[in-house]
C-alpha cells in the first residue's frame, strides 16, 4: 500500500481526474478529497496514516485542504510512517500565482518539506518523488516556482533551452504497483 498526493487547482479537474483514474486502476482506491463527505474523509484520514497500510491511494486534493489544520497533521503522520509515495501538482503553472490563493504560498513548508523530511524518507527522492505538471511552462514560470512551492528541491534546475524558452514535451509516464497489482 501507499498514498500518492496529486494536489489540483479546482474542484472539477480533481473530480474528473479521479474518477478517470478510478477507470484505469481499479485496484486503487482514486479519490478526491473535496466531494467526499465528513464520514468518508474522517475514514480516508485514519487510513492514511495507518502503518499497516495495505491499500494503494491516489488523493486527489486542493492547496486549501492539503495545507489546512485537517489534512496537514495527516499527511505529516502518514509521512513519518513512509505511507506518502510521491507528491504531484497538476496543472502546476497555476501555483505559482501567489495571490490568486493564498494555501499556494503554504504548498512548500506543509505539503513538500515535511515530506521529504520525514524520518522515513530522509530527503530521498527516489523514495518521494515530485511531479510538476504543465503544459505551459517558460523561464519566468519556473523561476517563480522555484522560489515559492518547489524551492524546496529545485534550487538549482534549469528546463529548456538556452534562450530560456521551453519546447512543449509529450510525456508518457509507466507506473507498476507491487505484488501484480495494475500497472498504468
Amino acid at each position: 500500500g501507499g498514498v500518492g498526493i496529486v494536489v489540483v487547482p479546482t474542484i472539477a479537474l480533481g473530480a474528473s481526474a479521479a474518477r478517470s483514474a478510478q477507470k484505469k486502476l481499479p485496484r486503487v482506491w482514486c479519490l478526491h478529497v473535496n466531494t467526499l463527505t465528513s464520514l468518508q474523509q474522517e475514514k480516508l484520514l485514519s487510513m492514511v496514516s495507518d502503518v499497516d497500510l495495505d491499500k494503494p491511494i491516489l488523493i486527489y486534493i486542493s492547496a486549501e485542504r492539503a495545507t489546512g489544520d485537517k489534512w496537514h497533521p495527516t499527511i505529516v503522520e502518514a509521512s513519518k510512517v513512509g505511507n506518502i509515495k510521491f507528491i504531484g501538482f497538476d496543472e502546476v503553472h497555476t501555483y505559482y500565482l501567489q495571490d490568486f490563493r493564498q494555501e499556494n504560498r503554504l504548498l512548500a513548508s506543509r505539503l513538500v518539506a515535511p515530506v521529504l523530511h520525514a524520518p522515513a524518507t530522509g530527503l530521498n527522492l527516489e523514495l518521494v518523488p515530485i511531479l510538476a505538471l504543465t503544459a505551459t511552462l517558460d523561464a519566468t514560470m519556473l523561476k517563480c516556482l522555484q522560489e515559492t512551492i518547489l524551492k524546496v528541491i529545485f534550487a538549482s534546475i534549469h528546463w529548456g533551452n538556452d534562450d530560456g524558452v521551453m519546447p512543449r514535451r509529450n510525456i508518457c509516464m509507466s507506473m507498476s504497483l507491487k505484488d501484480n497489482m495494475e500497472s498504468v
